[in-house]
């Protein structure tokens, strides 16, 4: 009897054989490649496998991607990747999508990975730039009551910020001024130079007016029988004999 051929995805290793062996499963019987069937006749690349499966290569088989932590493309099941402090979940994964991050925004900050969100900056706080992973506190002379901020706001003319991480401004007390923004205290009215005072309606420290006299940062009209014709003196001058 004449020796017959193996039919395509059988095959038989042995001389002398009876009869042919169905190629087993992650084979075929044309080239000993990966096959998803048995009996294949052909091989079947990985990567043709259709997006949201993956080949289990303990298995021999094409199995549906995880619901949850994996992505699947091109035959291959990847874990999901996680977001860095400093960023947060911008779409989240799928079954054949991974995960898609993005920066923190300026004003916002998240010291932990794989969160779904960036943390707005609390008040008398700030956070200057993208990526923040913590987010930073105003200095002496600086504030901020909102929220999300990227920069703190100096204290205004006549207020001061004696310390850190503040949201409100103080106003200066009775007997203390600034004339600056963005300082940390208000220094004693009294302690002007004599010759000037100090200004209450414009917050400055300006030079004694002629007719005036100016100690303790106070200005003082010259009293009967003195007089100041120059500005920015600290004393009246009493009149002459004969005036």
């Amino acid at each position: 009897t004449a020796e017959r051929e193996c039919h395509v995805g059988t095959y038989a290793s042995d001389t002398g054989s009876s009869t042919c062996t169905d190629a087993t499963t992650g084979y075929c019987a044309s080239n000993d490649s990966i096959c998803v069937t048995t009996a294949a006749i052909s091989q079947m690349a990985t990567t043709a496998i259709a997006d949201g499966f993956y080949f289990s290569d303990s298995d021999h088989t094409v199995e549906s991607c995880p619901a949850s932590g994996y992505y699947c493309t091109g035959g291959v099941k990847t874990v999901w990747s996680t977001c860095v402090a400093g960023s947060s979940i911008s779409t989240p994964g799928s079954t054949i999508l991974d995960v898609a991050c993005a920066e923190c925004l300026a004003g916002t900050f998240q010291p932990n990975p794989g969160l779904s969100s960036c943390t707005d900056a609390t008040a008398g706080h700030y956070v200057a730039d993208t990526g923040s992973i913590e987010e930073n506190t105003c200095p002496v002379g600086y504030y901020t009551s909102s929220t999300g901020t990227i920069t703190c706001s100096q204290s205004s003319i006549g207020h001061y910020v004696s310390t850190t991480g503040q949201t409100v401004q103080t106003a200066c007390p009775s007997g203390t001024h600034q004339i600056q923004r963005g300082q940390p205290t208000c220094p004693a009215t009294t302690a002007i130079t004599a010759g000037s005072y100090f200004s209450a309606s414009t917050h400055t420290v300006e030079p004694c007016l002629r007719g005036y006299s100016c100690m303790g940062g106070a200005m003082t009209a010259c009293t009967a029988g003195t007089f100041q014709p120059n500005p920015g003196l600290s004393i009246c001058t009493d009149a002459r004999a004969g005036h």
